[in-house]
C-alpha cells in the first residue's frame, strides 16, 4: 500500500522514528520515505471518495489537513479541537503560523495574491531594466525570481529575498550613475533621483514582505528546528 504523506517540512519528525520509537516503548519503528509528499492544493482519494489536501503548519511544519467540502467533512489532526487549537511547543511548532493556518483559509487566494503582489511586480521591473541594458543573462535571473514565487518551498523563499536585495542595490547604483551623467551634463537630476530612489526602496520592501504569516505558510517559513 502506497504511503501519501505528510508535507516534506515533516521530513525531520520521520527522521527520528526509531529513536522516537524506543523512547516511548514502541520497538521496531523505523523512518520510511513516503511515496509522494503531500502539497497544498493535491488530492487524495479513499475509494471514490476524493479529498483536498490543505498543508496547516504550525503544529507541526509539514502539517495537513483533509477536506471534502461535498460530505462538509474535513479530518484536522491536531490543528484544531472543539473550543482549542493543537499545541506549538514541538520543534518547528509556531503560533501565529497555526492561527494563520486556521483563519486565512476562506480568504487565502486575494490574500496570497496581496501578499506575492509586490516581490512579482519587483521582479518584473528588475527584468526591464536589466533587458533594456542589454544584459539578458541578469534579465533571465530577475525573470527567474518571478517564477521561484510558484514554488512553494523555504528555499525558493530565501532566493527571492536575496535576489530583491540585490536588485534593490542594482537600482541604487544605477541612480548613482545617472545622477552623475545629469551632473555632467548640467541637467536637473532630482526627479529622476526621486522615480529611481522609490523603484530602489519598494525593491527593498518587497524582500521583506515574506514574514508575513500567509508566506510563511505557503513556504513552510517556520521558527527553526530546536531539536
Amino acid at each position: 500500500m502506497p504511503i501519501e504523506g505528510p508535507q516534506r517540512e515533516d521530513a525531520f519528525w520521520i527522521d527520528q522514528l526509531g529513536a522516537q520509537g524506543a523512547a516511548f516503548g514502541v520497538p521496531g519503528a523505523r523512518r520510511f520515505e513516503p511515496d509522494r509528499w503531500l502539497e497544498d492544493g493535491d488530492t487524495v482519494s479513499v475509494g471514490d471518495i476524493a479529498f483536498a489536501v490543505r498543508h496547516c503548519p504550525g503544529h507541526t511544519p509539514g502539517h495537513v489537513v483533509f477536506v471534502n467540502p461535498d460530505l462538509r467533512v474535513a479530518f484536522v489532526g491536531d490543528v484544531l479541537f472543539q473550543g482549542s487549537i493543537g499545541r506549538t511547543d514541538f520543534p518547528r511548532g509556531d503560533l501565529d503560523t497555526l492561527i494563520a493556518s486556521i483563519t486565512s483559509r476562506g480568504t487565502q487566494p486575494p490574500m496570497l495574491f496581496a501578499c506575492l503582489l509586490p516581490p512579482a511586480l519587483a521582479a518584473v521591473v528588475l527584468a526591464a531594466h536589466f533587458y533594456r541594458a542589454g544584459n539578458l543573462a541578469l534579465a533571465g535571473l530577475a525573470a527567474a525570481l518571478l517564477a521561484l514565487l510558484f514554488v512553494p518551498r523555504a528555499w525558493a523563499a530565501r532566493v527571492v529575498q536575496l535576489g530583491l536585495a540585490a536588485g534593490a542595490l542594482e537600482w541604487l547604483l544605477t541612480l548613482g550613475r545617472l545622477v552623475q551623467a545629469r551632473q555632467a551634463l548640467g541637467e536637473p537630476y532630482a526627479r529622476l533621483a526621486a522615480i529611481v530612489g522609490g523603484v530602489a526602496l519598494a525593491t527593498a520592501l518587497a524582500a521583506l514582505v515574506f514574514p508575513h504569516p500567509r508566506l510563511r505558510r505557503r513556504f513552510g517559513l517556520g521558527r527553526p528546528s530546536t531539536d
